[in-house]
C-alpha cells in the first residue's frame, strides 16, 4: 500500500514536472514572438534614395562633424517618420543608428581615436540607394591651405620604371603642416600606397611610390585640396612620312620634283628615303627627280624609315598629260648676298613656245614662298637655299627651275634711307638721306637712286621734285668695296597742295551787348605753307580781318560767327561758332515758407535761387507789403501781425548794377 502511495505521487510530481515545462515553453515562444516584433525595425522601401551631407567636411583631431541623411521615396515624397538608418565608418565612431523625422536623420561623428585621416562613411537602410562617391570626412587637415607634389624623376626612359612622388602640405604662410592625411590616385601604373591614407611627417611631407609604363597623371588630395604631376615615359615612336610634287600636273618627259622633307621623325632621324613612281622605276633620297615617259595615272610610294629600324609609308596619285610645257628661267642679284640683304629674283627669261605663262610661283627654300615675275626676298640666315622657280602657262602645263643661293660668305652693306618732308606735295624739294646706310665688313662707295619717276640719282644726301601727285617707290642700292651691294625701297605719297585748317576761340565766353568781345584766330594752321589772312563775319551785318580782332554787339541774341582763312597757295578753309549776347539783367527768384502762415508765424524768404549768368548778386532789397521795413540779405525772416493778404516783392541787383524784379501774393490768416 506504501508503495502504490509512493507510485502515485511520483506520478503526480511527473504530471506537474510536464505542465511546468508546457509553462516554460510558452513563455519562451511568447519572448521569441515579442523579440521578433521588437528586432522588426522599420526600414526604407525599396527604390529610396538616400543623400547624405557632412559638416564640416575637415575636422581637427578629437572634431566632431554631423553626418546628415534626407531619404526620399520613389514617389519624391520623404520617408516615414521612424525609418531606421544604419551608420558606421571607417575610423572614428559615429552613432550607429538614427530614426527619420521628417524624412531626414542625423548622427554625431567623433575623431576620439587620435587617428587622422579619412574617415569613410557608409549608411544603409534596406534596400536603399546610397551615394555613388564615397562619404569622407578628413580628419586632421584644418589648417591646410595648400598642397605640393612632385616627382623623382619626372621622366622615366622607355619602358617605364618607378618615380618618387613627395607630397607637402602648407599652411596659409607656407608652413610645412605634420599628420596632414593625404591620398594619392593614379590614371595609369601602380602606387605603393595603393590609394590608401598617408599621413605627413614632421616635415610635412608624406612620400609613395608610382610604378607605370606609360605616362601617368598623380593627383594627391586632402581636405577638398588637391594638386597633380605628370610622369612622362619616353617612348619610341614610328616616322611619318610625307612628300609633295611639282609640277602637280606634269606633262610626258617633264621632269617632276619629289620632295620628302616634310617627312618627320619625333624621337630620331630618318634614315632611308625610298620612291616607287608606278611606272617600274623607283630612287632613293630625301628629294629627286622623275620624268614619266607616257601619259596617264602613276600611284608614287614613299618609304621612310628611321634610326630605329621604324618604318611609315604614304603614296599619291600623279596624273600625267601629253602637252608641251613651258620653260623655266630665272636670274637673281647679288650674286653673293648678305644676311637680310634684300635681293631680286626675275623671272622674265622664262618662256612658253605655244603660248603664255599665266602665273610665276616661288619656293625660297627657307619655308617661305611668293608669286611674281619679278619678287624680292631676304634670308634672315647665312646658308646655302635651293629656290625653286614654277611657272605655269595658259594651258595648265608646268615647268620648274632652281637654283642654290649661297648667303652670307661676305657680308654685303646694309642700305637705309629717311625723307623730309613726310607729306610732300607736287614741286616741293623733298630731301633723301641714305647716311644710316652701313658695311659691316668694310665701307660704302656708291649710293644709286630710282626716284619712281624714271630719274636716277647719285649721293649719299639728294634732293627731289615731282611734278604730279601719286605714290612713288623710292630704292636706294648702295656698293660696298667688295662690290657687295644691299637696296632697300619705301613709298612716298605725293598730293596737291593743302588747304589750311581755320579755328578760332573768343571771350568772354557769355558776352553782353555793348561789351567788346575779343576773337582769336592763332589756332588757324597751313601744313605746307603759311596763313596770309583772316575774314570775319559776326553774324549782325559786321565784317573784320586780321587774326585777331574785337567786336562789340547792340543787341542781345544768338549769333553765328564765321571765319574764313586763305594761306599763301590760295586755298581756303572756314569754321563757324554760334555765340549768345545777353543784355545783362540778372535772375530774380525766391521761395517761401510756411506758403501758408498765421499771424505773428515766422516766415522765411530765401532768394538763393536767383542768378546773374555773368557776374554775381550784390544786393537784395525786400518789401514785404506790410509798410514794414525792408528786408537786405539774401534769406530774410518777418512776422505780420495782421490778416490779409500781401504783395512781397523782391528787388536783386548785381555786381555791373543791373536790377531784376519779382513779386509773389502771400495770405496770411488768423490764429
Amino acid at each position: 500500500m506504501i508503495e502504490f502511495f509512493r507510485l502515485k505521487r511520483i506520478k503526480v510530481e511527473q504530471i506537474v514536472r510536464v505542465k511546468e515545462y508546457l509553462f516554460f515553453a510558452a513563455v519562451l515562444v511568447l519572448i521569441v514572438i515579442l523579440g521578433f516584433c521588437k528586432t522588426a525595425v522599420l526600414t526604407a522601401p525599396d527604390n529610396t534614395t538616400l543623400i547624405v551631407t557632412v559638416n564640416p567636411p575637415v575636422i581637427p583631431l578629437g572634431g566632431q562633424a554631423v553626418v546628415k541623411v534626407v531619404g526620399f521615396k520613389a514617389s519624391g515624397t520623404p520617408v516615414p517618420d521612424g525609418t531606421v538608418i544604419f551608420f558606421s565608418c571607417t575610423i572614428g565612431t559615429i552613432e550607429p543608428r538614427k530614426e527619420t523625422l521628417s524624412g531626414t536623420a542625423e548622427a554625431l561623428f567623433q575623431s576620439n581615436d587620435n587617428r587622422s585621416g579619412v574617415a569613410t562613411i557608409t549608411v544603409t537602410s534596406g534596400n536603399a540607394k546610397g551615394p555613388t562617391d564615397p562619404v569622407t570626412i578628413t580628419i586632421g587637415a584644418s589648417g591646410l591651405t595648400s598642397l605640393s607634389l612632385s616627382a623623382s624623376p619626372p621622366v622615366l626612359p622607355v619602358g617605364g620604371g618607378v618615380s618618387t612622388l613627395r607630397v607637402t602640405a602648407y599652411d596659409e604662410t607656407l608652413n610645412p603642416l605634420a599628420n596632414i592625411p593625404v591620398t594619392l590616385s593614379t590614371n595609369a601604373g601602380r602606387l605603393n600606397s595603393s590609394g590608401n591614407v598617408l599621413t605627413t611627417n614632421a616635415s610635412g611631407a608624406a612620400e609613395d611610390l608610382l610604378t607605370t609604363t606609360v605616362t601617368a597623371e598623380v593627383t594627391v588630395v586632402s581636405g577638398g585640396i588637391d594638386a597633380s604631376t605628370t610622369v612622362n615615359v619616353e617612348t619610341n615612336e614610328g616616322p611619318t612620312a610625307s612628300f609633295v610634287y611639282s609640277p602637280t600636273d606634269p606633262k610626258v618627259d617633264e621632269k617632276v620634283n619629289f620632295n620628302a622633307s616634310g617627312s618627320s621623325d619625333q624621337d630620331g632621324t630618318i634614315v632611308s628615303f625610298q620612291w616607287d613612281f608606278g611606272d617600274g622605276h623607283s630612287d632613293s633620297g630625301e628629294t629627286v627627280t622623275h620624268q614619266f615617259k607616257d601619259a596617264g595615272t602613276f600611284t608614287v610610294v614613299l618609304v621612310v624609315q628611321d634610326n630605329s629600324g621604324n618604318r611609315d609609308s604614304t603614296s599619291q596619285t600623279v596624273s600625267v598629260s601629253e602637252g608641251e610645257a613651258p620653260s623655266a628661267s630665272f636670274v637673281y642679284s647679288p650674286a653673293n648676298p648678305a644676311e637680310n640683304e634684300t635681293i631680286y629674283f626675275n623671272a622674265s627669261q622664262s618662256t612658253d613656245e605655244d603660248g603664255t605663262i599665266e602665273s610665276f610661283d616661288w619656293d625660297f627654300g627657307d619655308g617661305t614662298t611668293g608669286k611674281g615675275e619679278t619678287i624680292t626676298h631676304r634670308y634672315g640666315n647665312s646658308g646655302s637655299y635651293t629656290v625653286l622657280l614654277r611657272v605655269t602657262d595658259d594651258d595648265g602645263n608646268i615647268d620648274s627651275a632652281s637654283q642654290t643661293v649661297s648667303v652670307g660668305e661676305n657680308q654685303s652693306p646694309v642700305a637705309s634711307f629717311f625723307y623730309t618732308p613726310a607729306d610732300p606735295v607736287v614741286n616741293q624739294v623733298i630731301q633723301f638721306n641714305g647716311t644710316e646706310s652701313h658695311d659691316p665688313d668694310g665701307t660704302i662707295r656708291e649710293y644709286k637712286w630710282e626716284m619712281g619717276d624714271g630719274a636716277v640719282l647719285y649721293g649719299s644726301v639728294i634732293t627731289h621734285k615731282y611734278s604730279s601727285r601719286g605714290t612713288y617707290t623710292v630704292y636706294l642700292r648702295v656698293t660696298d668695296n667688295s662690290n657687295n651691294t644691299g637696296s632697300t625701297s619705301k613709298t612716298i605719297t605725293v598730293s596737291d597742295n593743302q588747304n589750311p585748317t581755320a579755328s578760332f576761340v573768343y571771350s568772354p565766353t557769355s558776352p553782353e551787348i555793348k561789351s567788346p568781345v575779343h576773337f582769336n584766330a592763332s589756332e588757324s594752321t597751313d601744313p605746307d605753307g603759311t596763313i596770309t589772312s583772316w575774314d570775319w563775319d559776326f553774324g549782325d551785318g559786321k565784317h573784320g580781318s586780321g587774326e585777331e580782332v574785337n567786336h562789340t554787339y547792340s543787341d542781345a541774341g544768338t549769333y553765328t560767327v564765321v571765319l574764313v582763312v586763305t594761306d599763301d597757295s590760295g586755298n581756303t578753309d572756314s569754321v563757324s561758332k554760334t555765340l549768345t549776347v545777353t543784355d545783362g539783367t540778372p535772375f530774380a527768384n525766391f521761395t517761401i515758407s510756411p506758403n501758408n502762415p498765421r499771424v505773428n508765424d515766422t516766415v522765411t524768404f530765401d532768394a538763393s535761387g536767383s542768378s546773374d549768368t555773368n557776374g554775381r548778386i550784390v544786393k537784395w532789397d525786400w518789401d514785404f507789403g506790410d509798410s514794414s521795413t525792408h528786408g537786405t540779405t539774401v534769406v530774410v525772416t518777418h512776422k505780420y501781425s495782421t490778416a490779409d493778404t500781401f504783395t512781397v516783392t523782391l528787388i536783386v541787383t548785381d555786381n555791373d548794377n543791373n536790377t531784376a524784379t519779382i513779386s509773389k501774393t502771400l495770405t496770411v490768416t488768423s490764429i
